[in-house]
C-alpha cells in the first residue's frame, strides 16, 4: 500500500505500525511541524514497534534557507526577503526537545 499522507496529521489509527522509517523528512518540515510529525510517529508506532529516524546533526542547531526552487518550495514558508525555509540542523538539545520528548519514544542508538 501507499499513501502520500501530512505526517503532522496522520489518517492510521493508533499503534498501527511496528515499524517505521523517516529518512531525511523531519528537518524540511517548517515551523513545529517536525514536532508535530514527531507526535504522530510516536502515536501510531505499536508497543515495541522500532522507529529509525535520520536527521542532520551539529554540535550547534542551525536553520538553513534558500532562495532556490525545489520541489516542495511552495509549501514550504517564505521570508520577507524571499528566501524559502530548507532544513533544520538539529543539535543534541533539539534532537530531545523537537523529536524525541515529543514522540514520547525510547532513544535506543544515536549515531
Amino acid at each position: 500500500m501507499l499513501k502520500i499522507e501530512d505526517g503532522r496529521k496522520l489518517s492510521f489509527c493508533n499503534n498501527y505500525f511496528s515499524k517505521i522509517y523517516s529518512i531525511s523528512v523531519l528537518e524540511h518540515i517548517p515551523e513545529k511541524g517536525d514536532v508535530e510529525c514527531s507526535r504522530e510517529i510516536g502515536r501510531v508506532l505499536s508497543k515495541g514497534g522500532k522507529c529509525l529516524i535520520t536527521v542532520p546533526f551539529s554540535i550547534k542547531s542551525k536553520i538553513e534557507y534558500t532562495n532556490r526552487n525545489f520541489y516542495w518550495s511552495k509549501l514550504s514558508i517564505q521570508q520577507n526577503d524571499g528566501e524559502i525555509f530548507y532544513q533544520r540542523i538539529y543539535s543534541e538539545k533539539d534532537l530531545w526537545n523537537r523529536i524525541i520528548i515529543p514522540s514520547g519514544l525510547k532513544l535506543k542508538k544515536l549515531e
